[in-house]
């Protein structure tokens, strides 16, 4: 959360400067840095480091988030944003739902594989964990697969900087314009 808290503000501002395509990009590549780190993770590991990881995880994750968003929607004229707001949401959770489907998925028939490999339940509670530590390694290994491949999209993603209204004026102009063109 406090790594979502940060990047959420900071994305908002950096996109007017550099666009959509890079913050995605290195969004992207923050995800996929974090998930490589867990694929290392040990049963031993410093809760510090967990915690490390995790803000570097959620930072990525606002950089996607904020700039993905606005690039959605810089284009979307003004009487249609409800629309696109609840198909943008609908899609965003959809496709969660899918990744924390196939990541339990993984990290359930891991745990079980695991487990078998290690002697069941009649290994003790040395076996139980390395189980356990093997199957996050092996989920996280398919988050890193799953950054990836959003990443290599990402590439071919346009920059994404749309015009912005610097003042109150052109705010209020561009909705004068938008309510014009729908009387007309």
């Amino acid at each position: 959360a406090f790594g979502i808290l940060a990047g959420m503000p900071l994305a908002a501002k950096l996109h007017a400067r550099v666009g959509s395509r890079p913050l995605v990009l290195v969004g992207l590549a923050l995800v996929l840095l974090s998930s490589w780190l867990f694929t290392g993770i040990a049963a031993d590991v410093d809760l510090m480091i967990v915690r490390v990881w995790m803000v570097l995880r959620g930072f990525g994750m606002a950089l996607v988030f904020v700039s993905g968003q606005l690039a959605l929607f810089g284009d979307v004229p003004h009487d249609r944003t409800a629309r696109a707001s609840s198909l943008f949401n609908v899609s965003r959770q959809v496709a969660a739902s899918m990744g924390v489907a196939i990541s339990a998925t993984i990290l359930s028939s891991q745990l079980s594989a695991n487990l078998a490999a290690l002697g069941g339940s009649s290994g003790g509670p040395a076996a139980k964990v390395a189980a356990q530590v093997g199957a996050f390694q092996d989920a996280f290994w398919v988050s890193v697969a799953m950054a990836g491949i959003g990443l290599a999209i990402a590439v071919w993603m346009p920059r994404g900087r749309s015009a912005q209204p610097r003042s109150l004026a052109e705010l209020l102009a561009a909705g004068e314009g938008a309510e014009e063109e729908a009387a007309a």
